[in-house]
């Protein structure tokens, strides 16, 4: 049982406010020129372009064809796991809420602004038309809406311990994905990814002003959400087959359980955790535990990249020396100008 209230202290939320504020305010100051709360599905993809669009990435698959490299599984199964993420975040705001004026306010707008990334994302898929909608993305949204949230979060402190690396890994996995699709495409990931890059900086913020405020909370929380494999991404309950989607990722380099431990380790360094001095024995334990993965000296950090070499060297058709990663379906490809290249 961690030693701490399931809900802050109103003189932890009184603690706290200013610095939720500054980080609700640098927010909106980053979204100045946004004439609306939320990126607009409707003009960054509008219906009158997809045929337009529909081409272009004919066009994309049919290049790296060439290279014999059928990317569109890739595809398929990176727009089906981030979508269904991205319509799996609302789940969250109820349990969230905290009960101060800017929190609440910034509980919303991050609703507002993740609903849209999956509409965005959706819309994609649809104009593409590498997906047959009916059949392989509604059971998908439907058994992963009615799922609900799947990752336990029993106190606002797990959500500050939870999002922070959730919004860093979305970002991440967007950016990456960004780099196997066609012009337009890539540029829509990139700008869903920068939202998620800014949800990271408010959340990371709030954890560790949350960090200062309590530190065994801060740091309990924290290796309950991230131990070995407690974590998990929204939308993994709700997707069928879910591990053959995640293997295929993997294979190509964009997302895998290293990039997972980068984003815990990003978190607990900025956060600014392991400068706090918890006072219970679970607390010391918790920081012994972020100590060993920001220093990648917990075993974890090896044995995933053993694992994970195993992996793509089962994959791999041919295995040239510094060409092992990242994969495109056991193709070996390198980063040329950040855009994967078939090789």
């Amino acid at each position: 049982m961690r030693e701490f209230y399931p809900a802050l202290k109103k003189s932890e939320i009184d603690e706290i406010q200013p610095q939720i504020d500054a980080a609700y305010q640098r927010h909106i100051d980053s979204l100045r020129n946004r004439e609306t709360i939320s990126l607009d599905p409707y003009s960054m993809v509008p219906i009158e372009d997809y045929e337009k669009l529909k081409n272009e990435y004919r066009l994309h698959v049919d290049k790296w064809a060439e290279s014999n490299i059928d990317i569109d599984p890739m595809i398929k199964a990176i727009y089906k796991v981030d979508a269904a993420t991205e319509e799996n975040l609302p789940w969250y705001t109820a349990d969230l809420l905290i009960g101060f004026e800017s929190w609440i306010e910034w509980i919303g707008r991050w609703t507002a602004e993740e609903r849209s990334h999956g509409e965005i994302m959706v819309r994609d898929m649809e104009a593409r038309g590498f997906l047959d909608m009916s059949k392989e993305w509604l059971p998908i949204r439907e058994h992963n809406l009615a799922a609900g949230i799947h990752v336990k979060i029993e106190s606002p402190a797990d959500g500050l311990a939870y999002l922070p690396v959730q919004e860093l890994l979305t970002r991440e996995a967007h950016f990456y994905s960004s780099r196997l699709m066609d012009n337009s495409a890539r540029k829509t990931l990139r700008d869903i990814g920068s939202d998620e890059g800014r949800h990271y900086q408010f959340y990371v913020s709030a954890l560790g002003a949350f960090a200062l405020v309590n530190p065994d909370a801060a740091l309990t929380a924290m290796r309950c959400q991230h131990e070995a494999d407690n974590f998990s991404m929204p939308g993994k309950q709700g997707i069928k087959r879910f591990s053959r989607l995640a293997s295929t990722i993997a294979a190509g380099g964009v997302f895998d359980s290293i990039t997972v431990l980068k984003a815990q380790k990003q978190t607990i360094d900025e956060s600014g955790m392991l400068l706090t001095t918890p006072v219970t024995d679970e607390g010391k334990a918790a920081l012994e535990w972020a100590q060993g993965i920001s220093e990648k000296s917990d075993r974890i950090w090896e044995d995933n990249q053993l694992k994970l070499d195993e992996f793509r060297s089962k994959q791999a058709k041919k295995i040239e020396p510094g060409l092992l990663r990242p994969l495109i379906l056991g193709h070996t490809v390198e980063i040329i100008d950040k855009q994967f290249v078939p090789k």
